[in-house]
């Protein structure tokens, strides 16, 4: 009896295992049903590119176009399917026509410049607090009564601040050598920034300064260059009209971006430190070099205490302020300037720019700050040719430690060919510059009629004079290698008389070790 028990018992389970699997089989094919059977919407896991695909595949089988309308319809697939990003351009070499053959290099030239060496969203409207502050702007003074002739002094130079050619050069001379310090306090007082956000003003001159300090001594990307971008943005922001819908918080942040968008700068680009294998390429992986090191080492002196502005702000406001910086300064990578620029000229062109939402507002700072760097290109000619004088000089300068490494020069970063300087110019601000500013100024009058801002005849007339000179250089290079032909062909502009003292080697600061990060302020960084 004991035995038949344990076989029933044994059958039972059995059966009662086997009835268990059918179960589960029944589950699982239900709820492969119900996955199939579900609407869309529920589980599109699309993007955007597969649905522009979907929509145009429809488009062709449910309208009966025209042949040619058919096959630009097949391209359009095509090139959705076929790129890695949309937004970035197809630059290619002309060559059949003669007019733009002497251009080849400066095509070179120009790709190996863009060549890729918590999210607290705002949505609510726009409050008072943009106009006060730009009212506050408009009427502030730094002082309705000057006691000393220096101030006296500041206050006339100050008062064209509001210019676009103001003279950052003439501020340069006046703080000896302090032009940041100048500009962001007057600033920060203008917008009232100090007061509204509680800030202390000590810390803030504290950690100013060491930003200045960890500017290094290069001929162009110094604090004289920070400090002119800085005021550039407050431009855009004032006179632009950008002042209207930004809020205080993201108009502060980007006036701190241009301040620290270049900070401790070697005065070599990223594709030098790729191709060197230096330190801050390994640690970053070849991606914005530069622009993540200008971060960190600025973020860096932030967590010291008596330099940290913002150690009172709730946890919201410190993310949602590192957020704009960070995000601005990585735009200024010029790996990424067609994918910036590609993205912000399609919202403008589909009219689908809503200024309510934070994402859109982050997009036209980044173009904003985007052109302050290249403010120079711009301004009246006297300005444009020192500051080119000075980035050439740094060009060369990289050029030369190429050559100490057994490298080629990069192009247009060789000084035994200076010659080549104005067709670089030329090609830059051609590819890069104009575009850019074309559609962001354009972007600017479109919102408010009564904006002038007279960059776009200035940038025209500097492009005018860079095409005269590449100009003088084809039919110069085309004469007999005579003596007299040698003298007529050396080029009208030269970087004699426009650019700083050259730094003897022993005061050149070096490059931080990330290991070890060097703190702004140290003697081998003043």
């Amino acid at each position: 009896k004991a035995e038949h028990d344990k076989l029933r018992l044994e059958a039972e389970k059995n059966q009662l295992m086997e009835g268990t699997n059918e179960i589960r089989e029944d589950i699982y094919r239900n709820i492969i049903r119900k996955i199939d059977e579900a609407p869309k919407e529920h589980v599109d896991i699309s993007s955007p590119a597969e649905t522009m695909m979907n929509l145009l595949k429809k488009l062709q089988e449910k309208v009966r176009l025209p042949p040619r309308a058919y096959l630009s319809v097949n391209k359009i697939i095509t090139i959705i399917g076929t790129s890695n990003d949309i937004f970035e351009p197809q630059i290619k070499r002309e060559r059949k026509r003669k007019s733009v053959a002497h251009m080849s290099d400066v095509h070179d030239w120009i790709l190996d410049l863009v060549q890729a060496g918590g999210q607290a969203q705002q949505q609510e409207r726009p409050t008072t607090s943009s106009v006060t502050t730009l009212e506050h702007a408009r009427k502030h003074s730094i002082s309705a009564s000057p006691t000393t002739p220096e101030l006296r002094a500041r206050n006339e130079l100050l008062s064209r601040i509001d210019d676009w050619n103001f003279d950052m050069f003439s501020v340069d001379a006046f703080t000896n050598g302090s032009p940041l310090l100048l500009m962001m306090i007057t600033l920060f007082h203008r917008y009232n920034f100090i007061k509204r956000f509680n800030l202390d003003p000590i810390v803030l001159k504290n950690f100013i300064t060491q930003i200045e300090r960890g500017y290094q001594k290069n001929p162009y990307h110094n604090s004289l260059h920070a400090a002119d971008v800085v005021r550039t943005c407050h431009y855009f922001l004032k006179i632009g009209g950008l002042c209207g819908y930004m809020k205080p918080l993201e108009m502060m942040g980007s006036m701190l971006a241009a301040a620290v968008h270049d900070f401790n700068h070697p005065g070599v680009n990223n594709n030098f430190l790729v191709a060197t294998k230096h330190n801050l390429a390994i640690l970053y992986n070849d991606r914005s070099v530069l622009e993540n090191h200008h971060l960190a080492a600025s973020y860096r002196i932030l967590l010291q205490d008596e330099f940290n502005i913002f150690r009172h702000f709730e946890r919201e406001k410190r993310m949602q302020i590192r957020k704009i910086i960070v995000g601005m300064v990585l735009a200024t990578d010029l790996a990424h300037h067609f994918q910036e620029l590609g993205k912000f000229t399609t919202s403008v062109q589909s009219g689908k720019i809503d200024r309510k939402e934070f994402d859109t507002r982050m997009m036209i700072l980044k173009i904003m700050l985007k052109c302050a760097d290249l403010g120079h290109t711009a301004k009246v000619f006297e300005q444009h040719k020192r500051w080119t004088g000075r980035i050439t000089q740094e060009m060369f300068s990289q050029g030369d430690q190429e050559k100490m490494k057994g490298l080629d020069p990069s192009p247009y970063m060789d000084r035994a060919k200076e010659k080549n300087i104005a067709r670089s110019q030329l090609g830059f601000l051609q590819a890069i510059v104009e575009p850019l500013f074309r559609r962001f100024i354009g972007f600017l009058e479109s919102d408010s009629k009564a904006i002038n801002i007279p960059c776009m005849k200035l940038l025209e007339g500097n492009l005018q004079y860079w095409k005269n000179e590449a100009k003088q250089l084809r039919i110069d290079t085309k004469r007999p290698a005579s003596a007299e032909a040698k003298s007529i062909a050396k080029p009208r502009w030269s970087l004699q008389g426009l650019t700083s003292p050259t730094i003897p080697e022993e005061e050149k600061p070096s490059m931080p070790s990330p290991t070890e990060p060097k703190v702004a302020g140290t003697p081998s960084n003043v």
